[in-house]
């Protein structure tokens, strides 16, 4: 192969090499999550990955090097950042309201006294999330 086919280039019939319009996915997770669509999360468990659709998840937690995602059914935990899903799922109806939570804003039950009710869970909200997490919520 040329290098132009190496690096991930298509003829598009005018001989003029472009790059393809996806990006490359950096993980089995990534790969797998660009076949099944934006619906759906690949989360690593170990050596384990699970499917796991998105509105199956509840909140996510910062856990040391870790982070817990609780969904419906289980607890993963992932070697990922809390950050690497606030960047992929902050657009999806998710909010973050501390430095260690990522909530389900249609999972929300109740804001009571600087916390977030959801099931028997109390979720702090933080001082540097409570103006954000109180606009996004009232409108």
């Amino acid at each position: 192969l040329s290098q132009s086919h190496r690096s991930g280039e298509v003829d598009n019939g005018s001989n003029i090499w472009h790059p393809f319009l996806f990006s490359t996915p950096h993980s089995v997770c990534d790969a797998l999550a660009m076949l099944h669509g934006p619906n759906t999360l690949f989360l690593k468990d170990g050596k384990s990955q699970y499917q796991v659709p998105i509105n199956q998840i509840i909140f996510i937690e910062a856990f040391g090097n870790y982070t817990k995602v609780h969904t419906q059914s289980k607890v993963v935990i992932t070697l990922e950042t809390l950050a690497s899903y606030v960047a992929k799922l902050g657009e999806m109806q998710f909010i973050q309201v501390h430095r260690s939570f990522l909530v389900s804003i249609p999972k929300i039950e109740q804001v009571k006294d600087n916390k977030i009710l959801i099931g028997n869970r109390k979720i702090p909200i933080g001082q540097t999330y409570k103006k954000n997490v109180i606009s996004i919520l009232i409108n």
